[in-house]
């Protein structure tokens, strides 16, 4: 069996270490995976697409029996194409769906890929009936693999202060800020250092200073630049982890 994943090309990375991603969808929904079917005596790669190698991918899938999509935001047009165009060839297609975007600019191309593959897949039941409420198309559960180093929970301040973390994407601050009253009323009681991790976010060095300085280190925030590897040297140092989400929001 041949097997492509379909990934946006700005999102692969390769190296000496092979092909790589910091998008976790991407690790987690394509490469991962494809690493599990060579290893089980399968051919299957991920390539990157994108109008400007739109021909060279259309070479590599041509013998393919399955194809996977993975969304393309960067280049919705191009996907969109290759997709429909591999569908009437009788190669049979896949689209990858683990966003809830079915509202603003990124609905038009989920719509199209859900609509024109053979089959839908997504991570979780939530996800699965969105899937249906919009489209009408159903689609098969397939979970997340696991990355990184296997750890233990712990449970073990050190009396001093409390280690905690969040890390994120620059969308979900807005859900930091708004923990930040109470996690400085919780460190009045209990001192604690809270490690931000992320990537990208325009002045949060500085909003991490200013905090510090106004609110006398009961709650110090650390601002860490996001990377694969810091993710789990802070994860195993820590005690507590705030999951970046807003309870109003869908």
């Amino acid at each position: 069996m041949k097997a492509v994943w379909i990934v946006p090309q700005h999102a692969l990375k390769t190296n000496a270490g092979g092909t790589g991603s910091d998008l976790a969808s991407i690790r987690y929904r394509a490469i991962m995976p494809m690493q599990g079917l060579i290893a089980r005596g399968h051919d299957a790669s991920v390539i990157g697409l994108d109008r400007n190698c739109a021909d060279n991918v259309r070479k590599h899938i041509a013998d393919a029996d399955h194809l996977v999509f993975i969304k393309n935001y960067a280049d919705p047009v191009c996907s969109e194409t290759v997709l429909e165009e591999q569908r009437v060839n009788g190669i049979k297609t896949w689209f990858d769906l683990t966003d809830d975007r079915f509202e603003g600019a990124a609905s038009e191309h989920l719509h199209r890929m859900v609509l024109l593959a053979d089959n839908v897949i997504t991570v979780s039941s939530a996800l699965r009936q969105i899937i249906l409420q919009h489209t009408g198309k159903d689609s098969v559960i397939v979970g997340d693999p696991f990355e990184g180093p296997r750890g233990t929970p712990t449970w073990s301040p050190d009396g001093a202060r409390l280690k905690t973390l969040w890390f994120g994407y620059g969308w979900n601050i807005p859900g930091l800020m708004k923990a930040l009253p109470s996690l400085l009323e919780a460190a009045r009681q209990f001192p604690m250092d809270l490690r931000i991790v992320t990537a990208g976010v325009e002045g949060i060095e500085r909003y991490c200073e200013k905090f510090n300085r106004k609110n006398g280190g009961a709650l110090s925030l650390v601002y860490v630049p996001w990377s694969s590897a810091e993710t789990w040297n802070t994860l195993a140092a820590t005690e507590v982890v705030l999951i970046p989400a807003l309870q109003d929001e869908p």
